[in-house]
């Protein structure tokens, strides 16, 4: 028990450090994005430049040891590509509530965030029997 509770730990710190990088690209492309397009198209574009990066690093350097294929890096955007449209909507709701659209990414980021680590260690971390 203590070894798997290790590995979450681990798997934790290095989804911490990577989602900083990730979540900084995604804000600044969010950010750059909103003087030209809709907070939802900036949305989108901070979400594709996210799912590029978690598709390189993350197989390799975040859930280390675990699934890395081509087949697993398609299931990981895959699970990401569900957070997002669950993001979209609580973005346009947060927005819709409390009409603060460049909070409305910062508070969007926290729910997403959860639920993207569950997701990816699921992916990655599975056992095929």
């Amino acid at each position: 028990m203590t070894t798997r509770i290790g590995s979450i730990g681990r798997d934790v710190t290095r989804f911490g450090i990577a989602g900083i990088v990730n979540t900084a690209l995604s804000l600044g492309v969010y950010q750059l994005a909103l003087f030209l397009v809709s907070p939802s198209l900036a949305y989108a574009l901070a979400w594709l430049a996210g799912i590029a990066f978690l598709i390189v690093v993350y197989p390799s350097r975040v859930f280390v040891g675990g699934r890395s294929g081509w087949r697993d890096r398609v299931l990981l955007a895959s699970s990401y590509i569900v957070v997002f449209l669950l993001g979209f909507v609580f973005l346009r709701g947060f927005i819709a509530v409390f009409g603060a659209e460049r909070l409305a990414i910062i508070v969007t980021i926290g729910f997403t965030t959860v639920l993207n680590f569950l997701a990816s260690r699921l992916v990655l971390r599975r056992r095929i029997t």
